[in-house]
């Protein structure tokens, strides 16, 4: 019982943090099913404050290390690669990560951490670093759809959360979509990343800062262009209204961008790219358009 022993290295090494073979269920299923017993207890020891400021606080270096020790892996291949995909295209079933029943646990013990009053932005800073969120974006790319809605859920608070580390959050952000722009091409959790974007550009303030409006011009507008577009133009879309409604003289640039990527060859895109110019002419004024 983790009230009993408390959190220590030992307990943690044996319980937590030792990898086990997930693509087959029944192999070493005693230790798997010791594992989430331990992952259970931890998670009830948030439902106390007298435990989290007693037992989980003092021993947060232990606990961080034990979530990245889980979390950050290589992502497995659930689907066949046939590449990028295009829009009225049948997508390819997405299968479930068999170690998913074990991650679960640990990404929602991470979340109700995070959330939890006694775990102030002082002692958990510290262990947010650069390098941190770097991986921890890399795993947004995961096909196990379950995953990504976690990733975005906790990344979220710990935007809202831990303020000093907010301008590094957006920086990382930004370059992830650099790279799905310039050189990947298909990035799994592009959704979840604009859905977190669209919430940060709610809050800024107006007049929009000169690095606001560079974000629009080199981030939301040529992830048009991307060939795998239609798996997030929806939060795009959202993203790009909000910058409207923010500045509208940013309109013409948006208008420019869908023209110079117009999608002649998938009309099924073109479809897209209509909808998103007349939501553009009922938000502004003609005069923002010349």
């Amino acid at each position: 019982c983790v009230q009993e022993t408390g959190i220590n290295a030992e307990y943690m090494g044996q319980f937590v943090s030792i990898s086990y073979d997930f693509n087959y269920e029944q192999k070493e299923a005693k230790a798997k099913a010791e594992r989430l017993n331990y992952l259970q207890e931890l998670q009830e020891l948030l439902n106390d404050q007298n435990n989290v400021i007693n037992l989980v606080i003092p021993h947060l270096d232990l606990v961080i290390e034990m979530i990245e020790k889980n979390i950050f892996r290589p992502l497995p291949v659930l689907r066949k690669a046939n590449g990028p995909s295009e829009v009225g295209m049948e997508e390819d079933e997405v299968l479930t990560d068999p170690a998913w029943p074990h991650l679960q646990p640990v990404y929602e013990f991470f979340l109700q951490l995070i959330v939890n009053e006694a775990c102030d932005v002082k002692s958990l800073k510290v262990f947010i670093t650069h390098n941190f969120i770097q991986m921890f974006l890399e795993l947004f790319d995961a096909e196990e759809p379950r995953e990504r809605e976690y990733l975005k859920n906790i990344l979220h608070r710990l935007y809202a959360k831990l303020v000093p580390r907010r301008k590094m959050i957006r920086k990382a952000i930004t370059d992830s979509f650099y790279t799905l722009i310039h050189e990947n091409f298909k990035f799994n959790g592009a959704a979840e990343l604009l859905d977190i974007l669209a919430s940060i550009i709610s809050g800024f303030a107006v007049p929009l800062r000169e690095e606001h409006v560079y974000f629009f011009k080199t981030v939301i507008i040529p992830s048009h262009k991307v060939q795998t577009c239609h798996l997030y133009h929806e939060q795009l879309l959202r993203c790009s209204m909000l910058f409207l409604s923010k500045d509208p003289q940013l309109a013409i640039h948006l208008v420019d961008g869908l023209l110079r990527y117009w999608p002649f060859a998938n009309s099924a895109k073109e479809v897209m790219f209509l909808s998103e110019l007349l939501e553009v002419l009922e938000a502004v004024s003609y005069t923002h358009l010349t």
